[in-house]
């Protein structure tokens, strides 16, 4: 899945993956998130992510990053005078962490390493290989790229296409 975090599309839909993810996916099929990265807004959420891969806290904590910035109107990436503050979105991704169960020593040691940084790098070669132009989309085997227009308008659609292109 192609997302971001301050995406409502993919707040929504990460209910449904996760539920797919429970009872409906075929063992065949594995998830792999991809965060887009447009911009230094987006830039910074994906490397939340990419810490969270990390740390392997993505399934523990990748639902708990969309509420904090869906239900509690907290985004983790501060803008101030329209960029980033990058100091203050990190503290504020460390408190969330470490709130969340992550030790501090390992949030410090990894949310700039040089291993976040090459999957930065590796995912904006990823996303322009998908010609990622918007959010949620879902790319199975590398080859079928899809959404849940394209899959006929809602998450049972598209998870029985992604089912069957999987199968393919």
């Amino acid at each position: 899945e192609i997302f971001w975090y301050g995406c409502g599309h993919c707040y929504h839909l990460q209910a449904v993956i996760e539920s797919w993810q429970g009872k409906g996916r075929p063992d065949y099929v594995r998830l792999n998130y991809l965060p887009v990265i447009w911009n230094a807004v987006t830039r910074e959420d994906a490397r939340v992510f990419y810490t969270l891969e990390a740390l392997g806290k993505v399934e523990a904590l990748q639902s708990a990053v969309f509420r904090e910035t869906h239900v509690n109107g907290n985004p983790l990436t501060v803008v101030k005078g329209n960029q980033v503050d990058v100091a203050a979105s990190e503290k504020k991704v460390r408190d969330f962490l470490v709130r969340n169960g992550v030790k501090a020593e390992d949030f410090d040691r990894t949310f700039r390493s040089f291993a976040v940084e090459n999957r930065l790098r590796a995912g904006e070669i990823m996303l322009r290989r998908y010609m990622a132009d918007h959010t949620p989309m879902i790319v199975v085997n590398g080859k079928w790229i899809t959404d849940m227009t394209m899959a006929g308008g809602g998450p049972d659609e598209l998870f029985r296409l992604i089912t069957a292109l999987a199968a393919r």
